[in-house]
């Protein structure tokens, strides 16, 4: 039966914050109330799934404060089944890192596997025991991760962070792959992401058959990916995708995906777009600040400065459009403008990294561009 508690009031004052001081026999005190009350509270299950978040206890609260608080030494069991407990304290969970003290790696890691297998129902409790794995490199607990991922009963941010582990392991490249199949939008992108900063191949193949796919979402999120490394069928996906919806969208950081195009072969492309631009101008669903005639803009200046080829191509390039285009667009003139800058930029860079005999002489050897 639970004793009557003298250690309420402090607990109350510590946890919330007070720089209350005690003395050792006050300390005394409450490790002896917290020793003998400790059946009281099976950890295992202390924790209660609601609706919207979890309860428990305000008493197994205070057994598992004063723990860390005071650094008692509780029995190894209870310790063990603290393992699938976890409160507030501050503004976020505390996790389960003050436990590797005082337990054996081997006992943890015994305890974690069960649980896994058994069935985790807290999701916060999931995620303190996946990202033991995550720190420990844990590979014995593949096989559970692995059916944590697939597992469309638990949150998103759970199966997310058990793929990041997972994928930390060594040989998990196939695995990632046989993820690119999965329905599941966030867990597709993430396994593709990894695949694509390890140079996989069988990742670029897949993502390029997913340009095809009825699921638009997928498609996008496809030809996103493939963008940054430079793929002309992406770029010519997402550039179609524009001219098709008549929506320029941009992120968070005011960035749309085009705009990690970096290479010259996508100079045609570009040119369509920045005619579509100007042609659609007022059904183009797009912000008066982020519009889709400067994002093309800039995507050509950055290109130009890469070297004098894609400079010269550039320049000519939009030459030629403002020629084709002046009499039929509104505002085209300010391509002049656009040109002027790309030049200016172009040789304070260039000229910056040869002498000024040397920047004629280039000059003159291409005098082509004059055209």
């Amino acid at each position: 039966m639970l004793r009557p508690d003298p250690t309420t009031p402090s607990f109350n004052l510590l946890y919330h914050g007070s720089e209350l001081e005690l003395s050792k026999e006050q300390v005394a005190v409450i490790k002896d109330f917290c020793l003998k009350n400790l059946k009281e509270v099976n950890f295992k299950n202390a924790l209660k799934p609601k609706d919207k978040g979890v309860a428990t206890s305000d008493f197994a609260t205070m057994l598992w404060y004063f723990l860390r608080k005071f650094n008692f030494v509780y029995p190894e069991e209870v310790l063990l089944d603290m393992l699938s407990f976890d409160w507030i304290e501050g503004n976020q969970y505390v996790g389960i890192d003050y436990l590797e003290s005082k337990l054996s790696p081997e006992k943890i890691r015994e305890r974690i596997l069960d649980n896994f297998n058994k069935g985790i129902k807290v999701g916060e409790v999931l995620k303190n025991h996946i990202n033991y794995c995550k720190k420990h490199n844990f590979i014995k607990a593949r096989d559970q991760l692995s059916n944590i991922i697939k597992d469309s009963k638990i949150k998103i941010e759970n199966r997310l962070l058990a793929l990041e582990t997972v994928a930390n392991f060594s040989d998990s490249t196939t695995f990632l792959e046989e993820m690119l199949d999965i329905d599941e939008l966030e867990l597709f992108i993430k396994s593709a992401e990894i695949l694509m900063t390890r140079g996989n191949n069988k990742s670029k193949q897949k993502l390029l058959l997913k340009l095809s796919s009825e699921d638009e979402k997928f498609a996008l999120e496809s030809a996103k990916l493939l963008i940054r490394e430079q793929n002309l069928k992406a770029i010519c996906y997402y550039s179609d995708y524009i001219k098709r919806t008549k929506k320029f969208e941009v992120d968070f950081y005011d960035r749309n995906p085009l705009q990690e195009t970096k290479t010259i072969k996508a100079l045609p492309v570009l040119i369509e777009l920045l005619e579509f631009s100007y042609k659609y101008r007022k059904e183009i669903q797009q912000s008066e600040f982020d519009t889709l005639d400067n994002m093309v803009i800039s995507i050509l200046k950055n290109i130009s400065l890469q070297d004098f080829s894609n400079f010269n191509k550039v320049v000519k390039a939009l030459k030629k459009f403002i020629q084709k285009h002046q009499a039929q667009f509104d505002g085209i003139n300010f391509l002049n403008t656009v040109c002027d800058d790309i030049e200016k930029a172009f040789f304070i860079n260039y000229t910056s990294k040869i002498t000024v005999d040397e920047a004629i002489e280039k000059i003159e050897r291409n005098t082509g561009f004059y055209e």
